[in-house]
C-alpha cells in the first residue's frame, strides 16, 4: 500500500504542472518555471523522489529555494481535503489508459510483483486509493521528504558560466 500513498502524494504535490501545489505555486503564483512536476523512482525501497523543472537561468536560485519551501510545507501540513480527492480521482480516471500502452501495462505487471500487489491489483485499484487518507499522506511525505537530504542537480544551456546555488535552502534549518 505504501506505493498508494506515494503515489497520491506525488499526484498532489508534483505530479502535473497545472494542478499540483508545485505547479500552482512555482509557475502560476511565482512565475519561476516554465513547468515543474516530481516522481517517486520506484522499487522495492523507497527510491529517490525527483522535482524538474525548466526556469530562466536567472530564476534558478529562487526557483529551488521555493520548491524546496514548499516541499516543507506539505511535509509539515499534508494534504487538504481537496488536494486529497482531486489527487485520488485523477489517479483512478487515468488507471484505465495505462492499459493502452504496452509500457504502462509492463510497469503494472512489475508493480503487481515487485510489490506484491496480487494479481488481482488492477481490479482492486479503484478501492486501494479510495482508502487512503490524510494522515496516511501526511506519515508518507514527513518519511521522505525532508529537504536537508536533497540533492541538487542542476543542468544549464552549454557555454553558460555557472552561477553558485547556496547549499542549504533559507527554508530548512
Amino acid at each position: 500500500r505504501r506505493v498508494l500513498f506515494r503515489s497520491v502524494l506525488n499526484q498532489i504535490l508534483g505530479g502535473d504542472t497545472l494542478s499540483s501545489r508545485l505547479g500552482k505555486r512555482i509557475r502560476d503564483q511565482l512565475g519561476l518555471t516554465y513547468g515543474i512536476n516530481s516522481a517517486f523512482v520506484t522499487g522495492k525501497l523507497v527510491g529517490p523522489f525527483i522535482v524538474v523543472m525548466q526556469t530562466n537561468p536567472k530564476d534558478t536560485e529562487k526557483a529551488i529555494d521555493e520548491t524546496l519551501k514548499e516541499i516543507d510545507r506539505f511535509r509539515m501540513e499534508g494534504p487538504t481535503d481537496v488536494e486529497l480527492t482531486n489527487a485520488k480521482r485523477s489517479l483512478i480516471y487515468q488507471f484505465p489508459l495505462k492499459f493502452l500502452d504496452n509500457d504502462d501495462l509492463g510497469d503494472i505487471i512489475l508493480s503487481q510483483e515487485e510489490y506484491g500487489l496480487g494479481s488481482d491489483y488492477p481490479e482492486r485499484f479503484n478501492s486501494l486509493v479510495d482508502k487512503v487518507d490524510q494522515a496516511a499522506v501526511k506519515r508518507v511525505a514527513e518519511r521522505v521528504l525532508d529537504p536537508k537530504l536533497f540533492t541538487k542537480i542542476i543542468v544549464q544551456p552549454k557555454g553558460e558560466d555557472p552561477k553558485p546555488i547556496s547549499s542549504t535552502p533559507s527554508s530548512t534549518p
